[in-house]
């Protein structure tokens, strides 16, 4: 489903299988920063393209592993959170949204909305945003842990976050504007793409973007990091989340 998802994307707005195998490179040389990262092993560009199609356009190091793993958040009131920690993630935003339960309705001429895209992804962040007074995502978020199994998902999860309009991406990508050192790191800690403990691997990216905020993020922290962004997909790509972060009550 991804793999005509992406299909989708390089025929609409003209990306190419080397724009995502800078994903992955950006990804895979992240992860190797973060211990929890289940893949630590540093590819380049072209190794990602040298590697085998799993479908066609999607590689075997454009792919997310199966992981084993676990993840355990706290969740508490304000007075608990106070005496819990000295470095709470305050938790300021929230949507939830669900794309079309058939693929299919997400192609072709008649498609009210396009696979190439992640419209529901949008619409769950918008939500996020919302709720926690972002205006300017460009702006306003430091960090963002965005759920992206496959290379070519980062792509329009990004442009669904508001970060550039649709079909921008790929170009941002080969300038290096989603990198830990960018103005705004897309998935410092190697995202899903090199960690899918999949029971709880959107949960992961709640606790990284949490971690992040908390300034506990380790060798892969972002510094100066006081907002973050995570989402979660799941189901047919069609069940989404997003959750903003923050330092600050």
């Amino acid at each position: 489903m991804l793999a005509m998802s992406a299909g989708r994307y390089m025929h609409k707005y003209g990306a190419t299988e080397e724009h995502m195998a800078i994903v992955s490179a950006k990804s895979h040389r992240d992860a190797l920063d973060n211990p929890y990262a289940h893949v630590q092993k540093a590819v380049s560009v072209e190794d990602v393209l040298k590697s085998n199609y799993l479908c066609w356009p999607i590689k075997l190091l454009d792919a997310c592993p199966s992981s084993s793993g676990a993840c355990a958040m706290i969740l508490c009131s304000e007075e608990k959170a106070k005496s819990a920690t000295r470095t709470p993630a305050w938790i300021k935003g929230v949507g939830h949204r669900l794309e079309t339960y058939w693929l299919g309705d997400r192609m072709g001429e008649s498609a009210t909305y396009d696979h190439a895209d992640a419209h529901a992804l949008s619409l769950a962040i918008q939500d996020a945003y919302r709720m926690a007074g972002v205006r300017d995502p460009l702006k306003e978020i430091d960090v963002a842990e965005l759920y992206s199994a496959f290379s070519n998902v980062e792509m329009h999860a990004v442009e669904a976050a508001g970060f550039c309009k649709k079909g921008e991406a790929p170009k941002l990508y080969e300038k290096g504007f989603f990198t830990r050192n960018s103005e705004l790191p897309v998935n410092p800690s190697g995202g899903t793409l090199c960690s899918n403990p999949i029971a709880v691997t959107a949960m992961v990216r709640v606790a990284e973007a949490a971690l992040q905020v908390q300034g506990k993020a380790g060798a892969h922290q972002v510094e100066g990091a006081r907002r973050a962004l995570a989402t979660g997909c799941g189901g047919d790509h069609e069940c989404f989340g997003a959750m903003i972060v923050d330092r600050d009550k």
